[in-house]
């Protein structure tokens, strides 16, 4: 398997999040990607075998992404 991409924002384990230490948050950089449509949903079913307390924020990332832009194009 490849190994992840690297989250140049990632805070240590056990970190307070930036809010609660009243320091503004790193640049998270975007990522902007292609997939076809039955690309997008083969990962969602294998980011769904994950524990879903993990996953649920990039499930709905994926899912309202995805809608707004099958709106814009139906067919």
């Amino acid at each position: 398997m490849n190994a992840p991409l690297p989250s140049h924002a990632a805070a240590p384990e056990g970190a307070a999040p930036a809010a609660a230490t009243g320091l503004a948050a790193p640049a998270v950089p975007m990522l902007q990607l292609q997939l076809s449509l039955d690309d997008v949903n083969l990962l969602l079913e294998a980011v769904g075998a994950l524990p879903f307390a993990r996953v649920y924020g990039l499930v709905g990332r994926i899912q309202s992404q995805a809608a707004a832009q099958l709106q814009a194009h139906p067919g």
